[in-house]
């Protein structure tokens, strides 16, 4: 089975699956535009920046179906006849299903770091986005505590979890940082454990005074913690006010007792404290209404999977995605295995992420190379806009701050 997209020259767009006549068994995904026409904006400043690695060897064995997207140019003759062209969509509809998914739940998760300082007592505003006394608290639980965990849960069953665990917000967040530079994390894990680590459930979250989306999975992982870590409360609250009584000690774990020259995890080869400081201006740049549009989302995960083109037909380019592409990529990355094989597959290599490209004055890296990359998209994708509205950058604000911060009412509608 194979799939096509046709798509019309507007970007108000409405899908619908529709029968295609082709040799192969296939249908096609239509995009029935609406009236208001494609606007093209000169603003390119975007988010994140790719550094093409250097080839790896492909894995061996056989390849997924891909699925085919097809750019219906209106182009007409004078017979009106209408020409297609077709260009490879290198993921199937089940794989863009699951992006799209998970960077809907990436997006809550992000809020609800942000605002968790509206219910853990004694976190100040932000606090997780500097190297605080919170900050490292998350970064030693997250290091000392949640990975060996994390590890001992798939010590025999190949990194598949067989249950989903909701860790501490906090510990989440490390996590999820960790992540975002995938050579790092794959390094360290390698380093600590001789495999990479998946986590179970990457944005199930409790112990911050928010319900949990899995009570079950909160109830395993509270019993699991306290059978490893019985000295480290496990809500953040409480972790914090025992940190500060301790004057910023840790209790020495009944592992670390029993194995001291054991190897330990750490997550050295990543700069957390710098994606950490990232990320809080890169959710205010996706806190449009329209990102909680699963509509929205869908067609960003398609557009991030025209962008996996690229990096595959130009490996040797600095690419820059917009911010729409970019939360589908983020998402991607929080499935370290998943996300390596797919590239893979689709590339020939695992694609590294860069978030810390910044300087947007003219002539700057960012601002020449998302010139080129907006000339390479429209080069490949002729009727597939790369610029469009809410998928640029909107400026710079450092959210919960100034003179109007998001309040909670905000934090419930995101989380929603």
């Amino acid at each position: 089975m194979q799939y096509f997209v046709s798509r019309s020259e507007n970007t108000n767009c409405k899908f619908a699956l529709e029968p295609h006549t082709s040799t192969h068994s296939a249908c096609c995904l239509n995009f029935r535009a609406g009236s208001r026409s494609r606007t093209r904006s000169l603003d390119i400043s975007m988010a994140c920046a790719v550094h093409a690695p250097p080839p790896v060897a492909k894995i061996h064995g056989s390849k997924a179906d891909e699925a085919v997207i097809v750019a219906k140019a209106e182009s007409r003759g004078d017979d009106g006849a209408r020409h297609t062209e077709a260009v490879p969509l290198p993921f199937p509809p089940a794989v863009i299903d699951r992006l799209a998914g998970a960077a809907i739940g990436l997006r809550s998760f992000l809020a609800r770091v942000h605002f968790a300082h509206e219910r853990v007592e004694g976190l100040n505003p932000g606090a997780l986005y500097h190297p605080t006394d919170a900050f490292n608290l998350a970064k030693a639980r997250y290091e000392k505590v949640w990975m060996p965990l994390l590890a001992e849960e798939t010590k025999n069953s190949n990194g598949v979890h067989h249950r989903e665990l909701a860790a501490p917000l906090d510990v989440q967040w490390m996590h999820h940082l960790h992540r975002l530079d995938p050579g790092a994390y794959r390094a360290d894990c390698d380093k600590a454990f001789g495999r990479l680590i998946d986590p179970c459930g990457p944005f199930l979250a409790a112990g911050d005074g928010a319900p949990c989306h899995d009570v079950d999975a909160e109830r395993v992982s509270r019993e699991k913690w306290s059978a490893v870590a019985p000295e480290w409360p496990f809500d953040l609250d409480d972790a914090l006010a025992e940190y500060r009584r301790c004057n910023k000690c840790l209790p020495q774990l009944n592992s670390e007792k029993e194995n001291a020259r054991g190897p330990k995890f750490d997550s050295r080869s990543c700069d957390l404290v710098g994606t950490a400081t990232r990320q809080g201006g890169f959710l205010w740049q996706v806190l449009l209404s329209s990102y909680a549009d699963p509509e929205f989302i869908e067609t960003a995960s398609k557009w991030y999977a025209l962008l996996v083109g690229l990096w595959r037909d130009i490996p040797d380019e600095f690419l820059v995605p917009t911010y729409d592409q970019d939360l589908v990529w983020h998402a991607h990355l929080s499935f370290p295995s998943q996300y390596a094989w797919e590239l893979r597959e689709v590339t020939g290599r695992v694609i590294g992420h860069d978030d810390s490209v910044n300087d947007r004055t003219a002539g700057a890296k960012l601002d020449v190379r998302g010139r080129r990359t907006r000339e390479l998209w429209n080069m490949h994708y002729t009727h597939e806009s790369y610029t469009k509205r809410g998928v640029m950058w909107r400026g710079a604000r450092l959210i919960g701050t100034g003179p109007a911060p998001l309040r909670l009412t905000e934090t419930k509608r995101l989380l929603n």
